[in-house]
């Protein structure tokens, strides 16, 4: 029962070092941003010239949006969140874009995942990344300018982070609650064993020793009396 209930906490450990947003509470509301998506490759799936451009702006505490959006080269794109130089991402939006038509760009409002253990905000990342998940190339980034410090949260899940090309999922429980949690469990469990083990071997040297003590006071008696 010990054994599951770790690896219950110790799963939900890689799901959540990242943080829930909060429409109410956007770190970029006093400015007006529109960030370019720039290119970060010239080929794409199978060798293809690869072309995209349009922009994201941000709308709200858990909303962005991508502003005529087109690209070819690759058959469709997902969204990631990055801070380089470290190139773990994690996955912002569940949408899968598929390469527009010429001349009819993408222009939509995009949610941050807000499900357990895979929520995300702005205080995450600081460049989109704009990811070809089908043959595993990044398609293009847009940095956002003089951008927030990522949290500390972001910081502890750097160990459990994967490259942008998976989508992960992130902690609700911190990695050092489940380190200070497990070295405990197994601290206890092997002390109790060795006290039970020595209770359990003893007893019986307690009892063989009082046998022996009455055993010898009969034969001194039965002596006395001869």
């Amino acid at each position: 029962m010990l054994f599951n209930t770790i690896a219950i906490v110790s799963l939900a450990a890689t799901a959540s070092a990242y943080s829930l947003c909060n429409a109410a509470v956007n770190p970029y509301a006093n400015r007006t941003l529109s960030i370019p998506i720039v290119g970060a490759r010239a080929t794409g799936a199978n060798n293809a010239p690869l072309t995209v451009s349009g922009t994201i702006s941000v709308v709200d505490g858990c909303t962005f949006s991508i502003n005529n959006l087109a690209f070819s080269g690759v058959p469709a794109i997902v969204i990631f969140g990055g801070v380089p130089p470290d190139t773990n991402g994690v996955r912002l939006a569940a949408e899968k874009f598929t390469a527009p038509a010429p001349g009819a760009p993408i222009n939509r409002n995009v949610t941050f995942i807000s499900t357990a253990g895979n929520w995300v905000s702005y205080t995450d990342f600081v460049q989109f990344r704009l990811f070809d998940e089908d043959n595993q190339l990044l398609v293009a980034t847009a940095d956002i300018p003089n951008p927030i410090t990522p949290s500390t949260a972001r910081t502890a899940a750097a160990s459990v982070s994967v490259p942008a090309s998976v989508p992960t999922a992130r902690p609700s429980v911190q990695p050092s609650a489940v380190a200070s949690l497990a070295p405990s469990a197994a601290t206890s469990a092997p002390a109790a064993a060795k006290t039970t083990a020595a209770t359990t071997n003893g007893s019986p040297m307690r009892v063989h020793a009082s046998l022996t003590a009455s055993l010898s006071l009969v034969l001194v008696m039965a002596a006395v009396m001869l």
